[in-house]
């Protein structure tokens, strides 16, 4: 069976707005946006990631939160799972992240003590039920490097960038990079390898808003390219993605052991970047990163 990975993405949002017409009717539906989810939109798949589409929604006949459903891109089967999701949530969220005195970025890093308790692993509730779910969704569909918006939603789906302008982009990644850092890389002599090229793209992401001061790219190869100036460091990073990209088993079981040089480059950007972020009025940091950044990796926005 076919994957995204081997098709252009105008072909596969053309075989998508046919599957969301499909969706409207069964679940009485108003879709309003959506995107490619996961390792496919990162080029962090390998050869048994599933193909994730995340598709949101103003109102419907209470549809689940995910089902699997083939869909044909160029006369080939392709098996999606789709996640849905109702767009005020994500937006509502957004806004109550926002609201918190320290821009609430929800990770232990700004965790009080009851927030620890809640999520622990015995009291975590399902992802669909907590806010930084949906705000990392809500980051996601305003900073991926392409997303469908009907045509109804546009002029809104527009001013959400407005609320994404207001949080700090780098502090999202700075978090989750820091996160890894400390509560992996730096304990732990292996490590699940996903997570160790997640942290990577984290750092290329931070070092790209900084040098470029525009919207970082989803792609890790670009990423890559385009932020690491050492060969040999490049040459390292890009080693981990090809080993992990041609490994045929779950993401979750992948192991590796860290590299020196990449522990290294990570804590100096790390350090790099808080002293930035220390600096900056986060009331206003960052206002480039939307569509209006003229440069020559604009995301792209299919209408349906």
């Amino acid at each position: 069976m076919a994957h995204f990975d081997d098709f252009n993405k105008a072909d596969i949002y053309i075989a998508i707005n046919d599957y969301i017409k499909v969706f409207e009717s069964e679940y009485k539906a108003v879709a309003v946006c959506g995107q490619i989810g996961g390792g496919r939109a990162m080029g962090l798949s390998n050869k048994v990631s599933d193909d994730d589409f995340d598709l949101y929604y103003l109102e419907a006949d209470n549809p689940p939160f995910k089902e699997k459903s083939k869909i044909t891109i160029n006369k080939e089967t392709v098996e999606v799972e789709f996640n849905y999701c109702k767009i005020d949530d994500l937006i509502s969220a957004a806004k109550r992240q926002f609201e918190k005195k320290e821009n609430g970025y929800p990770t232990c890093f700004y965790r009080d003590e009851a927030e620890n308790k809640a999520y622990a692993p015995e009291n975590i509730k399902v992802r669909w039920e907590r806010d930084d779910y949906f705000f990392t969704k809500f980051h996601w569909i305003m900073m991926s490097d392409d997303v469908c918006v009907s045509n109804s939603f546009y002029d809104k789906y527009a001013e959400c960038y407005k609320i994404e302008r207001l949080i700090d982009a780098m502090n999202y990644y700075y978090i989750r990079a820091y996160g890894n850092y400390n509560n992996q890389i730096l304990i732990k002599e292996r490590i699940n390898e996903r997570r160790y090229l997640n942290t990577i793209w984290q750092i290329l992401s931070l070092k790209w808003i900084v040098e470029k001061k525009t919207r970082p790219v989803v792609e890790f190869d670009v990423l890559a390219d385009e932020v690491v100036g050492e060969e040999k460091l490049k040459g390292i990073i890009k080693k981990y993605l090809d080993e992990f990209k041609n490994t045929d088993v779950d993401k979750d079981d992948v192991i590796c052991s860290t590299n020196e040089e990449i522990n290294t480059f990570i804590k100096k950007e790390l350090e790099v970047c808080r002293e930035i972020i220390n600096k900056t009025d986060r009331s206003i940091a960052l206002n480039t990163l939307v569509d209006g950044s003229i440069d020559k990796y604009q995301r792209k926005i299919y209408r349906f």
